[in-house]
């Protein structure tokens, strides 16, 4: 066949056999892209996201700190992605635990599905309207630092403020736009999403368990769009190398997150969140100081 072909035709394509062998066996030798982030990374994260997201301490705060103190090598929507993939385990766990709470509001809570609504409008405004500048929050360690401060402040205010006067059924529309602004404010990291809606809960008014379940059910909506928003950034870093780190920090997010909001729950009936407080506004000396010390 080749002595049918012209000689000039037969020398371009030696020369083009000999140009692109070289490189289709480098490319064949080459090495896998390794993953973004480890197996073990992906599990410390999982724990801190699972004690953290119920604790009212923010765990994207901590999430912030984590992927820095542990070099998880995510940026920018891959680390967007992960942090909402640990979100959604922990989704898991709060439906688990509050089933019978979810239960009631098809029975004798009907009335709270409207302030529900109403009070996850604000959460979806701010993530949907700054998605693109809230994924660089976390590597900004002042915003961060202040930001826990801003919650310790939060929590102490609320063990001297709080009257607790009525139940979720005797909510107003006022109350529930009030705490679901302080779950849009929650989006910055180093604010927490139950320390915030249960401090503003107790301010206006709500009993402190009836706060508890109402934050967590304000949560859920909130949690569930989120995952689904970044659906794709998820399936993206998981086919990208980093399953098992993903899988890893899922699995260890879920268990942890049962055991911290069953440990919550304890805590608040005990009136006891001051603690969680004093904790969040020695964090923010301690972030700013590492800050500085960089």
């Amino acid at each position: 066949m080749y002595m049918l072909l012209p000689p000039t035709l037969l020398a371009s394509a030696a020369a083009i056999t000999a140009a692109t062998a070289p490189a289709a066996e480098a490319a064949a030798s080459a090495p896998a892209a390794a993953p973004a982030i480890g197996f073990w990374q992906g599990a410390l994260l999982g724990l801190v996201q699972g004690i953290t997201e119920f604790l009212p301490v923010s765990s994207d705060g901590h999430l912030a700190l984590g992927h820095q103190l542990f070099g998880s090598g995510l940026e920018g929507t891959q680390r967007v992605a992960f942090d909402v993939a640990l979100h959604f385990a922990t989704l898991l766990a709060m439906l688990i635990y509050f089933r019978n709470e979810i239960l009631s509001l098809l029975t004798t809570r009907r009335k709270v599905i409207p302030w529900i609504l109403l009070g996850s409008v604000p959460a979806a405004v701010v993530g949907l309207a700054f998605k693109s500048r809230l994924e660089t929050l976390g590597d900004n360690l002042p915003l961060v630092a202040v930001c826990f401060l801003v919650n310790g402040l939060l929590l102490t205010a609320s063990r001297y403020l709080g009257v607790e006067t009525r139940g979720m059924r005797d909510m107003k529309a006022s109350d529930a736009l009030l705490i679901g602004l302080a779950q849009a404010t929650a989006i910055a990291p180093g604010i927490s999403r139950s320390g915030a809606t249960i401090s503003t809960g107790l301010i206006c008014g709500i009993r402190r368990e009836e706060a508890f379940a109402f934050s967590f059910l304000l949560g859920m909506p909130a949690i569930g769009g989120a995952a689904l928003r970044d659906a794709l950034e998820i399936g993206s870093l998981a086919t990208s190398g980093s399953w098992g780190a993903l899988a890893a920090g899922f699995t260890v997010a879920f268990f942890s997150g049962l055991a911290s909001v069953w440990f919550l729950s304890r805590l608040v009936k005990r009136r006891n969140l001051l603690p969680f407080g004093v904790y969040t506004i020695v964090l923010a000396f301690v972030v700013f100081l590492i800050w500085l010390a960089r």
